[in-house]
Parts: C-alpha cells; structure tokens; sequence
C-alpha cells in the first residue's frame, strides 16, 4: 500500500521552482560582490594622495639609479607605442 504525497507533476513544479529561486540568489550575490569590489576612488583623495607625496617623488626622480631607468623604460613604451 503505497501513498503518493505528491504527483509528479507537482515534484517537477517544485524542482523548476527551487532552480529559479537558486540561480536569483546567486545572481544577486554575485552582482551585490561586483557592487562592493568596485568602490570608487574620489578625486579629492588621488589629489592629497599627490600633494603628501610629491616630495618623496620628487627625490625618487633626483637619485640617478631611479632617474635613467625611468627615462629608459619611458623611451622604449614611446618607441613601441
């Protein structure tokens, strides 16, 4: 004597269901990860980030050994572009 508790009918609606509903979720996390990953930068801050560092670069570009690679790997970028 066996009972069915539900069609198959019934079964497969559930597992359509449960698929749809799984693939939202996911799609939802995946897009709410891409909303947190890509905060942007405001331009004030790229601003302090130049004012506060400029004497450190400026001292970087003062020493030679820093100097002629620079200058070097600049030439050969304008040479290739």
């Amino acid at each position: 004597m066996h009972y069915k508790i539900l069609t198959e009918d019934d079964v497969t609606n559930v597992r359509n269901q449960f698929y749809l509903d799984i693939e939202t979720l996911r799609t939802e996390a995946i897009d709410r990860h891409k909303n947190n990953s890509t905060g942007d930068i405001p331009w004030w801050m790229w601003v302090l980030l130049a004012w506060f560092a400029s004497d450190n670069i400026m001292n970087w570009l003062a020493s030679p050994i820093f100097f002629y690679p620079l200058i070097m790997l600049g030439s050969i970028c304008l040479v290739l572009h």
